[in-house]
């Protein structure tokens, strides 16, 4: 990174300038070439989530008689699947674009898509981190819940 001095009071201009070397050009290339790869396979699981969703319902609604694990995750097979289908779906659109922005700043030299191809890549990590907080909480609180059954059990 190089220093560049700063601009005039008033001024608009950067404080630094970064400056791409051939490196550094190789390797947001081979991120984006990479983050396109798993977008289009994250968008392929995400319809094959969507079936699944589908394919199991109709496989439950077929068999009145499951009881037990086997009838809740058949009755509540589409809510899940769908969400995994949705969650997919809206980390490969973060990484394809991520890909696509980044790949097309380096072929023009083009700062603004640089910047966007950026902003994706932040929204899929604060897409991820809110999800795995998310959970964290869902599964505190099924620890909780679980040992509140044992204390009042008796166990």
């Amino acid at each position: 990174m190089m220093y560049q001095a700063p601009p005039p009071p008033g001024g608009t201009g950067p404080i630094f300038q970064l400056n791409i070397d051939a490196n550094t050009n190789q390797t947001l290339r081979s991120a984006a070439t990479w983050s396109k790869i798993f977008g289009v396979f994250g968008i392929i699981i995400a319809i094959l989530f969507a079936i699944m969703a589908f394919a199991v319902q109709a496989a439950v609604n077929q068999r009145p008689d499951l009881a037990g694990a086997a009838g809740v995750v058949g009755r509540y097979g589409l809510v899940i699947y769908l969400g995994f289908a949705i969650v997919m779906l809206v980390s490969s659109i973060f990484s394809l674009t991520f890909g696509a922005k980044i790949s097309a700043a380096l072929r023009s030299n083009d700062q603004y898509s640089l910047n966007s191809g950026f902003a994706a890549v932040r929204n899929y990590f604060a897409f991820w981190t809110i999800l795995m907080i998310l959970f964290l909480v869902l599964i505190i609180l099924l620890i909780v819940a679980v040992s509140q059954q044992g204390v009042n059990a008796g166990y």
